[in-house]
């Protein structure tokens, strides 16, 4: 899979995480551009949608086991992030723990 496409699979599920986490931070502005570029409510719940459906126009947002992920690999991809991300983990919105990491993997699966 390319590096781009990667991102985008995971691209809005992180910011509602991070949106969920520290609404009132930096990730406001953020929301504020893009709803404005998108015409739509910065509220989450619409404003991500919307995003996914103009991104979804240049690359499908597919389910991670249509890559071949299992759901038991969940946990473990988990792991792995933890154990070799460490320098991308410490540039995080939010510090992420490993149940939401996994979380965030069973949302995508």
């Amino acid at each position: 899979m390319a590096h781009g496409e990667s991102n985008y699979q995971f691209f809005t599920t992180i910011l509602d995480f991070y949106a969920k986490r520290n609404p009132k931070g930096d990730i406001r502005s953020l929301n504020a551009l893009y709803a404005s570029l998108l015409g739509c409510d910065e509220e989450p719940g619409v404003l991500y949608p919307a995003l996914d459906k103009v991104l979804s126009s240049m690359v499908q947002k597919r389910p991670l086991r249509e890559y071949g992920m299992r759901e038991e690999e969940c946990e473990g991809f988990a792991d792995s992030v933890l154990e070799r991300q460490q320098r991308l983990l410490g540039n995080n919105y939010v510090p992420m723990d490993r149940e939401e990491i996994v979380d965030i993997y069973r949302k995508l699966y």
